[in-house]
């Protein structure tokens, strides 16, 4: 390689570019960089532009680069994710030696090549700004001084050496597998016994796993093959937001719940709770029954069963019929009758499942019990396999309470922590904050700014997860691999597993003979050298597929009375005293461990929509009732502990019901989580479920206004109802049979040819200026999208989108070029919609709706691509303009940011840069940056691409290898990430591809269509089961 051609273009800090070794470097030679790093022409946009001043940057030689590595060519590296306890495998995209992007590994049975919101955003906290890097010792004053890793290292030696070990107690996270082997290991090589292990993660779904015991006889937590089902009954089982594995589930649920065309049938779901979270938003009906009711409509219906013969086992189940203390309607608040019809479901339906709640009030433990109880009474164990999640081991709230008691009693002088920020997850009233100041020696093993770590006598900061070895059993025989993909940031940080492993060996010599956590991971498996190779590879050691294994057909009952008697129903429902508070994990931010990703931050939550905080969400009829509108704060107080939160209006509570999500109100996670939003952990009061996990339902709260409002909420939503403007398009199940896919698609095209005459476009016509062998479409299948917002995320990821701040948020200038809208809408709705003699009065129906509408539509929106774009004509220098391959292309180094384009953008897709947003981001989480995509400045409008960088890249894969881009090849990150498989893409001029033959549904539709602008997305209708709606309004009536 010359020597001008190793040059690579940074961002600098002085707005001149240069060559630190003097060489002149002229624009025909940047042509000749930008080529051979495959570096994305658009960039030269930053460069080239006349209407604003280059930005900052440098070229700086890459003197010595590794023989194997290729500038600009990526490489996957197989390794898991950490940003949950479920252990997917994940694919890192390294590209000159820096991690881009992240996929699911499709060799995983778990990810099957696809994440959540969360398993994107981890590579934010590898480069977050906030990480620990050098180890912390505190001093007599309090303050924190820096030593070396050997110091540290030294330190702790001597600390365990003279300490008893009876009174030496770790406290980890979820460990699987070997990791979960070495611990036990290390403490048995020095002394502590195994018991003062306490594994500790905020959601241990304790109640679930001891009802199994109760029931079955063994601890675990199932998996439930929902897949497998026709009808699916939830207790409250958000399995799609914080379940053991939310990636897996949500695949399963698309494939149980939506549409088969060629039988017109689709799996029904009944969600039964107080609050709809994500999962409960995809219901086909929601039962609102009130907190605390959940036990009782499962005591109605479990009776109702066996009253009326709708049960396998007879005989078993004339000896469950359990007395029910008064009348439903008074004890869940909803009628008898909704048992009646959820009874005839399961009658009429050949696989029905019952979901039993993780955790919830006092009586969770009990409520799974009766739910796994039905199970085994329909026979619906053949779908629930228990040899589940791994989580088994996790103490409880409880648990932790009688550690707190020991170190009260002066019982603990070591504590190693290395579990995520318990300080932060645990409750306040536990008083684990306060026990922490009575250890003498605490030993925090952080590897960023948390909480915990400042009660922390001593910080050994860890390895992130990318940058470590490891591995994790989530289940029995699924054995996922921890590997690095970049060497570690920060010198003086060690991987925790490293530092004990010394630790161990100069506490007692000769402790462990391997040297390393990688050499122990290694041979406990017993690799060859070939074998360890291809498990990296593979990314693990998947003997079991949870899609290949039947249920436990063969599961016995425990003793009748022995189950009976450990079911206890505490008290009635909830609500007679004081106001009624739900708390809850967040999707995006599960128990907080994301908060201090910006981009997870400006994460438009999946059932509130807010960015940037929490606020206390309550029902419209509520807030009416109470004088509170949306942005009013309030003071929320129990036994004279307060915390002040603003209102905002949610059509998925109850009425007469408050809820707040967890994971928001760090005080010490870094610059983009602390003080946002306030955490609920801190004012709850006592209270335990039978499991030892704490209640997330609490009454006797009083919650007054303050007077003070918030100017606007932090959102993306406009109006929750579309008011007759059709963008959310659905259909019905009845409807459905009746639908032609070809006289469909000819109406539509009527519809758009009639409402906007083309003129010379359409006599001249796109394709015949330019012939080109693609024409690049999607098609998103409303019924398979779960609103989870994934593919948000990815897209940010991958096209370099900037995060704006909450105030800019306020002002509605975010910048997500996909963003995931949310229409609800009434039964009645839905029971009048589609038939052109109806088409008034539905829309009449949606401008005057319920105040309480319970249907929801998904629909994620971006730049539609249109063929006859409003964009394209209003540009004054031709900045927007369409390509030969269909898409509605943006030349940014052309924009002069008249915004003329996104006045007259109908579906609102096109994003202005009115800040250079990128001069927010810190250093080092600029590293995150896609190379091969432009970073856009101020002044700048832009939009979803289609991932055209992608498109090149196949483009040239195709061209050197002499041949045309196959189907499949391109896939956009919008496309990759989705578990639920609702987006696909693809070439409309191969009839054989999949995005051809997807876009032949009779459920094909298109947004705006009477515009007449030909979008190249298509949207596949929503599928709602009407008779469902028909049966509950006939019992209502």
């Amino acid at each position: 390689m010359r020597e001008k051609d190793k040059n690579v273009l940074i961002m600098g800090e002085n707005g001149k570019e240069k060559i630190t070794d003097g060489v002149d470097l002229r624009k025909r030679e940047l042509f000749k960089i930008f080529g051979k790093t495959s570096v994305a022409v658009g960039t030269l946009a930053l460069i080239e532009s006349c209407t604003r001043k280059p930005q900052p940057e440098k070229l700086l030689p890459y003197l010595e680069f590794p023989e194997t590595v290729i500038p600009g060519i990526p490489y996957w590296f197989a390794t898991t994710c950490s940003g949950c306890p479920a252990s997917c495998g994940i694919l890192v995209k390294v590209e000159d030696l820096i991690p881009r992007k992240i996929e699911g590994n499709p060799d995983n049975p778990l990810s099957r090549g696809k994440t959540c919101a969360r398993g994107q955003a981890i590579i934010h906290q590898l480069f977050s700004p906030d990480r620990i890097k050098k180890p912390r010792l505190k001093k007599a004053d309090g303050n924190f001084e820096e030593i070396d890793i050997q110091s540290a290292i030294k330190l702790l030696a001597e600390r365990l050496k003279s300490a008893n070990p009876e009174k030496v107690f770790i406290l980890t996270g979820n460990i699987t597998g070997k990791t979960e082997k070495f611990y036990l290991d290390f403490a048995s090589k020095i002394g502590i016994p195994a018991e003062n292990i306490i594994r500790w993660e905020s959601f241990s779904f304790a109640p679930l796993r001891k009802a199994t015991k109760i029931v079955f006889g063994k601890e675990t937590v199932p998996v439930f093959r929902i897949d497998r089902a026709d009808l699916l009954i939830s207790f409250g089982a958000d399995f799609l937001d914080t379940g053991p594995s939310t990636v897996l589930y949500s695949r399963w649920f698309a494939k149980f719940h939506s549409v088969d065309e060629e039988n017109n049938s689709k799996g029904k779901f009944i969600y039964i709770s107080p609050r709809r979270n994500l999962t409960g938003l995809n219901a086909d009906r929601w039962i609102k029954v009130k907190p605390g009711g959940e036990i009782y409509f499962a005591i109605s219906l479990l009776n109702k069963l066996i009253e009326k013969s709708a049960v396998k086992h007879k005989d078993v189940a004339e000896r469950f019929r359990t007395y029910l203390p008064g009348k439903l309607e008074e004890l869940a608040g909803v009628p008898e009758s909704y048992v009646d019809v959820v009874v005839e479901e399961i009658k009429s339906s050949k696989n029905p499942l019952i979901f039993p709640p993780y955790f919830g009030d006092e009586n969770s433990t009990s409520l799974a019990a009766i739910c796994l109880i039905i199970n085994y009474l329909l026979g619906a164990v053949d779908k629930i396999i228990l040899e589940g999640f791994e989580y088994t081991k996790l103490s409880t709230p409880k648990d932790i309470k009688e550690f707190i008691d020991k170190v009260r009693q002066q019982k603990v002088e070591v504590l190693l922590v290395h579990a995520y920020d318990p300080v932060f997850t645990l409750p306040k009233f536990l008083g684990f904050e306060e026990a922490l100041k009575l250890i003498p020696f605490v030993v925090s093993f952080s590897y960023h700014e948390d909480e915990t770590s400042l009660f922390a006598h001593l910080v050994i900061p860890d390895y992130h997860q990318l940058e470590k070895w490891g591995d994790a059993e989530i289940i029995k025989g699924l054995v996922s691999f921890y590997q690095p993909v970049i060497s570690p940031l920060y010198p003086d940080t060690k991987q925790t597993e490293d530092v004990l492993i010394e630790v161990a060996n100069l506490v007692k010599e000769g402790a462990f003979q391997v040297p390393s956590f990688k050499d122990y991971i290694r041979a406990e498996y017993g690799f060859s050298d070939e074998g360890w190779v291809k498990a990296l590879e593979k990314g693990g050691i998947f003997s079991v597929d949870p899609e290949n294994i039947l249920g436990s057909v063969d599961v016995s009952l425990q003793p009748v009375e022995q189950i009976k008697d450990a079911i206890k129903v505490r008290n009635q429902a909830k609500g007679s005293e004081g106001s009624v508070v739900i708390i809850y994990p967040s999707y995006h931010l599960y128990d907080g461990r994301m908060a201090n990703s910006p981009w997870i931050q400006e994460f438009f939550d999946v059932s509130t929509r807010l960015a940037w905080r929490n606020a206390l969400e309550v029902n419209p009829k509520t807030a009416e009732k109470l004088g509170l509108k949306n942005a009013d704060i309030v003071e929320i107080t129990y036994n004279g502990k307060k915390i002040e939160l603003p209102v905002i209006t949610y059509y998925g509570i109850a009425e007469e019901v408050f809820a707040i999500s967890l994971g928001r109100g760090h005080k010490n996670y870094g610059r983009f989580a602390n003080e946002r939003g306030v955490n609920p952990l801190q004012i709850i009061p006592e209270s335990f479920d039978e499991s030892g996990e704490i209640s997330f339902v609490y009454s006797g709260f009083e919650i007054r206004k303050t007077g003070r409002r918030l100017k606007r909420l932090p959102t993306n939503e406009g109006v929750p109802r579309q008011l007759g403007r059709e963008v959310a398009q659905f259909t019905t199940l009845s409807i459905l049979p009746k639908l032609d896919a070809k006289k469909k698609f000819k109406e539509l095209e009527d519809i758009m040819k009639k409402k906007f005459p083309r003129g010379d476009w359409e006599k001249y016509g796109r394709d015949s200026a330019k012939p080109n062998k693609y024409r690049w479409k999607m098609v998103i299948d409303l019924d398979k999208c779960i609103g989870c917002s994934a593919c948000m995320i990815a897209c940010q990821i991958e096209n370099n989108i900037p995060f704006v701040g909450e105030d800019q948020v306020i002002r509605g200038r975010e910048m997500t070029w996909v963003r995931v809208e949310r229409y609800f809408f009434t039964s009645d709705e839905v029971l009048h919609s589609l038939s052109a003699e109806n088409h008034k009065e539905h829309s009449e129906l949606s401008k005057d709706g319920e105040t309480n509408p319970d249907k929801v539509v998904f629909v994620p929106m971006m730049c539609q691509q249109c063929e006859y774009a409003p964009c394209e004509y209003v540009c004054p220098v031709y900045a927007t303009m369409h390509t030969s391959d269909g898409l509605n292309a943006q030349v940014y180094n052309r924009c002069v940011g008249t915004r003329f384009c996104a006045n007259n953008c109908p579906y609102k897709v096109r994003y202005f840069n009115w800040h250079d947003y990128f001069k927010n981001v810190p250093e080092p989480l600029t590293m995150v940056f896609n190379p091969s995509v432009t970073v856009r400045s101020k002044g700048v409008m832009e939009k979803c691409t289609f991932c055209i960088q992608r498109i090149k890249y196949a483009e040239h894969e195709a061209k050197v290898q002499g041949r045309d881009i196959k189907d499949g090849e391109v896939v956009p990150a919008c496309a990759q990430v989705c578990p639920a498989d609702a987006i696909t893409f693809g070439n409309i001029k191969d009839e054989n591809s999949a995005v051809s033959k997807t876009r032949k549904s009779k459920r094909v539709n298109w947004v705006l269509k009477e515009l007449g602008t030909e979008p190249s997305i298509t949207y596949l209708e929503k599928v709602f089961v009407d008779e469902l709606d028909k049966k509950f309004k006939e019992k209502e009536v």
